[in-house]
């Protein structure tokens, strides 16, 4: 499967849609606000989160366009999310992972963070499983569906991991320790490769399927 990967970066402000997984860029834009921090994609339309506005926005496309946008349901939006249905998200302030019904306000359900009290970083989904991370514990966590019942854990390949993204076959990872972007064999801590980030604070992943 082909896919290009789109990436957030809190330093600059900025979502970059890459070739491939690579560092060069095809494209880029300026976020909705100035603390940019989790992203995902539905196949149409970009999603992204501001822990400065702590608000969830819907891209038209890939732009900087706005078609919606709520109130986090916490203090401290972080990465996002989407199942194909719904949106999930992470929030640092809160220490919770949700459950939105689509993308909207309404909460369908959620737990408390899998470290106990520090939220994770990032997240996504991964036929049928939640996948997150926390940059205190150094860890990436494989959920049973949505719940905080794991499944299995392995230690992030540098110190500080945020977004997470899924392919339908391979992981893949940023970290703001490193500032490197990481493709994961399968969901599991062998790296198949990895580059820099455009600028100095990845935060969200996500990625678009274009194809074989």
């Amino acid at each position: 499967m082909a896919i290009n990967i789109f990436s957030a970066d809190r330093t600059t402000n900025k979502i970059y849609k890459h070739d491939g997984f690579s560092a060069s860029i095809l494209d880029s834009f300026s976020s909705p606000s100035t603390l940019l921090q989790g992203l995902t994609f539905d196949g149409t339309n970009l999603y992204s989160s501001d822990a400065t506005t702590d608000k969830l926005y819907k891209h038209d496309g890939f732009t900087s366009s706005i078609l919606d946008s709520f109130s986090s349901p916490g203090t401290g939006p972080r990465d996002l999310a989407w199942d194909g249905s719904n949106l999930y998200s992470v929030d640092q302030g809160s220490s919770h992972i949700y459950k939105h019904n689509g993308f909207s306000s309404t909460i369908l359900s959620s737990f408390n963070d899998p470290v106990g009290g520090v939220a994770d970083q990032g997240i996504t989904w991964a036929s049928g499983n939640l996948i997150s991370d926390s940059c205190y514990s150094d860890k990436i966590y494989k959920h049973n569906g949505f719940s905080v019942s794991i499944l299995g854990s392995f230690s992030s390949p540098g110190g500080l991991p945020s977004g997470l993204t899924f392919d339908g076959t391979n992981l893949y990872s940023a970290d703001t320790g490193t500032d490197k972007l990481y493709k994961h064999s399968g969901i599991s801590s062998t790296i198949l490769d990895s580059f820099s980030s455009p600028s100095g604070t990845p935060t969200g992943l996500t990625n678009e399927n274009i194809g074989c």
